[in-house]
């Protein structure tokens, strides 16, 4: 925590530890809480102090603080980050615009938001080859994500995923296209 959030004051540290109850992933949750609330601030790989919050009020889980940071999102960004649940851990940005029903323009903004909330993460920001791929921050964030989907659009969007691999005429992908086949035949 000391690492993460060095200027935080020692009793709202205590408060966060106390909360987290030696849960790390718990602790770095309410820091990005913190965060979209604008009481801390990401720089360099920490967060810094921007205003200290009176109290420190969490959800009572660490599910319940990842499906409360989900709802605070807008409604783009909580139908964005379902439909990437979808694709799996990791996953390109063109194949999410498929499943979204929109091009990769469209929904760039929103990803860099996702990004922002740290709920998403680019993979390869170094210009790799890999600089189009995403991958959801931790895999409890993707299934509370995949979670809030209604049956029916589980089903609706694996085949969307199952038509964009098959739509790439690539023979290396048809597990990807068999794994969402059969998950929206598992679902329906």
């Amino acid at each position: 925590l000391q690492g993460l959030a060095p200027d935080l004051p020692d009793d709202l540290a205590e408060r966060i530890l106390d909360r987290a109850e030696g849960v790390p992933l718990y602790a770095v949750e309410i820091l990005r809480m913190l965060v979209d609330r604008g009481d801390l601030e990401p720089a360099g790989g920490s967060y810094h102090v921007r205003r200290l919050p009176e109290r420190v009020s969490v959800p009572a889980s660490l599910h319940a603080l990842v499906a409360a940071r989900l709802d605070a999102l807008d409604r783009d960004e909580r139908a964005l980050i379902r439909d990437a649940a979808v694709l799996g851990d990791v996953f390109r940005a063109a194949a999410l615009a498929a499943v979204a029903g929109q091009t990769a323009a469209e929904i760039a903004p929103c990803l860099g938001r996702l990004v922002h909330h740290e709920l998403l993460v680019r993979e390869g920001d170094d210009g790799a080859s890999m600089a189009d791929h995403l991958r959801f921050s931790h895999a409890l964030v993707r299934e509370i994500a995949y979670g809030t989907l209604a049956r029916r659009d589980r089903r609706t969007l694996h085949l969307a995923a199952a038509d964009h691999y098959a739509g790439l005429g690539d023979p290396e992908l048809s597990g990807e296209v068999a794994s969402h086949v059969l998950a929206a035949y598992r679902v329906g």
